[in-house]
Order: structure tokens, then sequence, then C-alpha cells
């Protein structure tokens, strides 16, 4: 890959790091109250980034605080 096009990409999960840090601030799950198909597709999405060593930025706590909620799930604990 050639290395703009990786700044391009990370540029972009940087954007949406942020976009999805916001909406967790207002919310305990990325649709609302519940967790729902939009949330296993992030957290996949994310742990698939784990692969080329990408990790949110630390300074996204409410992305940290939901990731972590995320595979506290019990069916996230039996795929481990």
């Amino acid at each position: 890959q050639s290395p703009e096009v990786a700044e391009m990409n990370r540029t972009t999960a940087e954007k949406f790091m942020r976009t999805l840090d916001r909406r967790l601030a207002e919310h305990e799950w990325i649709v609302g109250d519940r967790f729902t198909i939009a949330d296993i597709v992030a957290v996949v999405g994310l742990e698939f980034a784990r692969l080329i060593r990408y990790r949110p930025p630390e300074e996204h706590a409410q992305l940290g605080r939901w990731l972590g909620a995320c595979r506290a799930r019990p069916a996230a604990q039996a795929g481990m």
C-alpha cells in the first residue's frame, strides 16, 4: 500500500473515532440505550484494526469505555 493511501485511511479513521467518541458521550451504545448490530459492526472493525496495529487514541475516553463494555459482553468473552 502506498504511504499516501495509508495516511488518507488513517485520517479517515481518526475522524470516525472523534465522531464516535462524541456520539458515545451522549449514549451508552451507538444507537442509544441498547446494544445493536451497529455496535457489533463497529467493535468487529476495531478488533480487525488491531491486526494492522491500529489503536484508537486514548483521548477518546467514551470510545474506550464503550469498547471495554463491548469486550465484556458474554458473547465477546466466549469468542476470545
